[in-house]
């Protein structure tokens, strides 16, 4: 199986990962917020940001994918799935680890700081998937053929099993941008991620209720209902 490795142009959506940040932090504009410690964590996004070099591996596989290779998906998202006339699968792993050791050596001891460029890092993954996701909308045979791209899915968010990030590393060459699993289902490295996009004739529609969710039960970036 083939898979391409894609270098994601962060400086071209710093607004987007910034206004992430900021809900990260949050700093929220009706809020009566400390205007010291905002001023601090902007200082702290600016400096390090543009040292984070993303990058992202990626191959299409076909719709039967999911059968061939065991991995669960909760059965109302599923069924969801087969409604919308499924082209291709597109798995995906994305990294922005770049550098990040030899960076947080740097902060000697400050934590406050060490805490803003982790959040910084985090910012940069939530808003790769929503590139990722504007960059295959982008491929020819996808726009000429008027197919839709979904949302990401992903281990241990709508139905889909943390547990699976075993199967979803055996769909793509992550060693390609340095990822490894441990044992424990644990992704290297810690600012990364894995998980597919759905390339269908017709839109997807996954609901956003949150009870069902085996991920964050208050709400979270996937579905984009309660904070962006």
């Amino acid at each position: 199986m083939k898979s391409s490795v894609l270098n994601i142009p962060i400086n071209k959506y710093k607004d987007w990962i910034f206004e992430r940040f900021k809900i990260l932090c949050g700093f929220f504009e009706t809020d009566d917020i400390d205007r010291d410690r905002l001023k601090e964590a902007v200082l702290c996004f600016w400096e390090y940001f543009g040292l984070l070099e993303v990058k992202s591996v990626y191959s299409f596989l076909d719709d039967n994918v999911l059968d061939d290779n065991n991995i669960y998906i909760d059965k109302c998202i599923f069924t969801e799935l087969l409604k919308s006339n499924i082209f291709k699968f597109i798995f995906f792993a994305v990294s922005a680890d770049t550098g990040v050791y030899n960076i947080k050596n740097s902060f000697r001891g400050n934590i406050l700081k060490e805490f803003y460029f982790d959040l910084t890092c985090t910012a940069v993954i939530d808003i790769s998937r929503k590139i990722l996701k504007n960059i295959f909308e982008d491929f020819d045979f996808i726009k000429n053929l008027s197919f839709f791209v979904s949302n990401a899915f992903g281990p241990g968010f709508f139905g889909i099993g943390h547990k699976e990030v075993f199967s979803f590393f055996k769909l793509i060459d992550s060693d390609k941008i340095g990822l490894y699993l441990n044992e424990s289902g644990v992704i290297y490295p810690e600012k990364s991620f894995i998980g597919f996009f759905v390339v269908s004739e017709n839109e997807i529609f996954i609901g956003n209720d949150c009870e069902s969710c085996v991920g964050n039960k208050k709400g979270c970036f996937f579905c984009e209902k309660h904070n962006f």
